[in-house]
């Protein structure tokens, strides 16, 4: 009896001296972590790895921060609390603010007013009237390569429409063509700036034929600027007009497209396909390079473009139109305006966005969205800046106008406002 009680003093101590022991080594030594390699296939029991829900907090066992302990040194490490990373500042829509301070127009924009008036205006208060021609009296203004001579339709003797050129200052005006007729379209320029094309009929609603003219010697028409009629062309669905970017050929579009050779007035098409919708579109050769030939193929009806034409942007080449036209690349839609910056590059509308296109690879790069056109944009004269307008909803009849620079920001910052209806606008930048 006294031996077991003495067995079980001893096995008391023991126990005692063991616990004292754990308590020792637990304030003195956390124990290391087993952490068992993923790639071990043996299934002899082992401790597994903790996971993030079983570690202990960070305040159940202070430590000492200057050291890290083994234990703490071997766990997993465990994502940080989420902290939603800053996102990139996306790019602005380019939807004009009326916030922004307006930018101060530099050169002289031209346009026609109300169809009246061949307007000159160098900034917001600086409108000159070139010429006025009363009610509906001016229509197709545009400009010869070089900017010196500016060609339109205006009232020619009775109820005749004629070809006029005039200097930008308004200091000259000279009526080129001598037909008579009532219906007269389109004057266009010849690369070289010395010839004039168009196409007119005896009355509206009749067929068109299209003639040529230099504007040199029109004081004497037709004998002293050698106007003449290059086709009996019979053209009942008028679309575009414009010359080859060598000057040897004139592309007009009826339905489709078709070529007339300068040099003798032979006829060379069809050279293009229809969708039926109607006719070719905003016909345009680049200003230099190649004889690359850009238009709009239709490809809705006028009920479900608002009456605007709209289609795919084809590319042909067009040197030997004798030989037909090759189609150069993938075709682009759906836009409804184009205007070569250079030979490689194209300015391309869809109604709110606007892109400049390759006219390589047709790549797009976007410039501006969301934006209710008027009418197409229009490039500055050294084709680093555009303009293009809006109607001002608050302001009836109102048209603002937004600058974009095409070589810095290419956001569109505020600049004129016209009031009144305004088309066939053209921007000189300098002298002109």
């Amino acid at each position: 009896m006294i031996r077991q009680s003495i067995i079980y003093m001893g096995l008391a101590i023991i126990l005692v001296l063991a616990g004292c022991q754990d308590e020792a080594a637990t304030e003195g030594e956390l124990p290391t972590l087993i952490v068992v390699p993923t790639d071990t296939p043996e299934p002899t029991p082992t401790v597994d790895a903790p996971q993030a829900d079983d570690l202990p907090d960070a305040t159940d066992e202070p430590q000492d921060d200057s050291i890290p302990s083994e234990a703490e040194s071997s766990r997993p490490t465990l994502p940080p609390t989420f902290t939603p990373e800053a996102t990139n500042t996306p790019l602005p829509t380019r939807t004009p603010r009326p916030t922004e301070e307006p930018l101060q127009l530099s050169g002289t924009l031209y346009y026609i007013l109300n169809n009246a008036q061949i307007i000159a205006q160098n900034g917001p208060d600086d409108i000159q009237i070139r010429f006025d021609f009363g009610p509906n009296g001016v229509d197709d203004l545009t400009f010869s390569p070089d900017g010196s001579l500016m060609a339109f339709v205006a009232p020619g003797n009775g109820s005749a429409r004629e070809v006029f050129i005039a200097s930008p200052d308004g200091s000259y005006i000279q009526q080129v063509s001598c037909l008579g007729q009532a219906d007269v379209q389109q004057p266009t320029w010849s690369p070289d700036g010395e010839r004039i094309a168009w196409v007119a009929g005896q009355t509206v609603g009749t067929p068109l034929d299209v003639y040529v003219a230099n504007w040199v010697g029109s004081n004497q028409c037709p004998d002293g600027n050698n106007q003449r009629q290059l086709r009996d062309a019979n053209i009942t669905i008028f679309g575009d007009l414009t010359f080859s970017t060598d000057g040897e050929y004139v592309f007009y579009s009826d339905i489709e497209t078709y070529a007339l050779d300068l040099a003798d007035g032979s006829l060379a098409g069809p050279l293009t396909s229809t969708l039926g919708f109607g006719p070719d579109y905003n016909l345009a050769f680049p200003p230099e390079g190649a004889n690359t030939l850009a238009y709009i193929q239709v490809n809705r009806s006028p009920t479900e473009s608002n009456g605007v034409p709209v289609g795919n942007l084809v590319l042909l080449d067009a040197t030997n139109p004798d030989d037909g036209l090759q189609e150069l690349n993938q075709r682009i839609g759906i836009i409804n305006s184009l205007t070569w910056l250079d030979g490689e590059r194209i300015l391309v509308t869809d109604g709110n966005t606007i892109y400049i296109a390759s006219a390589s690879n047709l790549n797009t790069n976007m410039i501006a969205e969301e934006v209710t056109l008027i009418a197409a944009p229009v490039l500055a004269s050294d084709n680093r800046q555009m303009i293009y307008f809006e109607a001002v909803p608050e302001l009836p009849g109102t048209r603002q106008g937004y600058i974009i620079d095409l070589e810095g920001s290419q956001m569109p910052v505020p600049s004129i406002q016209i009031t009144g209806d305004i088309t066939h606008l053209h921007w000189f930048v300098g002298e002109n």
